[in-house]
């Protein structure tokens, strides 16, 4: 095996582990039993548990970052406007993405839960919001919403549908009303 494929499984069984398991219950011993791949060259590849944990992160923040970008572009209004309606397409562009992400959104999201409490800093998440800059702030909402709700559907089984997901964006929608 290569050693790109190597890491990828190492990174992939990781993330399945953590989003079945737990980030707190995640050994390297058992990443090795269910990737079949030696605990040394597991190591050799990344040097502590934290770091494959990290790289697993950086890794799926880089992913989600890119399909928000992508489902904000498509659902924005022309010129580039963000409004109302270009935040209830975005969220039902989003949602259907995340949840197809399965264990790699849960382990994003227990990594995040985690790493924010212990050594992480707010500012460096993925849409960093500052008052002058609101809808930044309204979009961190939203994808922080999505990714909520994704857990959900994701962890319990629930069916995703058009119908949860507008009453959910209702929901939503009432508390960015005066923000947005």
């Amino acid at each position: 095996m290569k050693k790109f494929e190597r890491i990828n499984l190492l990174m992939d069984t990781t993330m399945r582990l953590v989003a079945k398991r737990s980030l707190v219950g995640l050994s390297m011993r058992m990443v090795s039993d269910h990737s079949g791949v030696n605990q040394s060259m597991i190591y050799k590849d990344f040097g502590s548990k934290e770091d494959l944990l990290r790289m697993c992160f950086v890794q799926e923040s880089e992913h989600i970052s890119k399909l928000v970008g992508e489902s904000l572009h498509k659902a924005m209004a022309p010129g580039g406007e963000i409004n109302t309606k270009a935040l209830h397409d975005f969220w039902h562009e989003i949602v259907p993405k995340f949840v197809e992400e399965g264990d790699r959104m849960l382990y994003y999201y227990e990594y995040k839960e985690h790493a924010s409490s212990f050594y992480i800093h707010e500012e460096q998440w993925l849409y960093n919001a500052t008052e002058e800059n609101y809808q930044d702030f309204v979009v961190n909402h939203i994808v922080d919403a999505a990714i909520h709700y994704s857990k959900r559907i994701i962890r319990n089984g629930e069916p995703d549908s058009e119908e949860k997901r507008e009453m959910v964006w209702n929901l939503l929608s009432d508390g960015l009303a005066n923000m947005i």
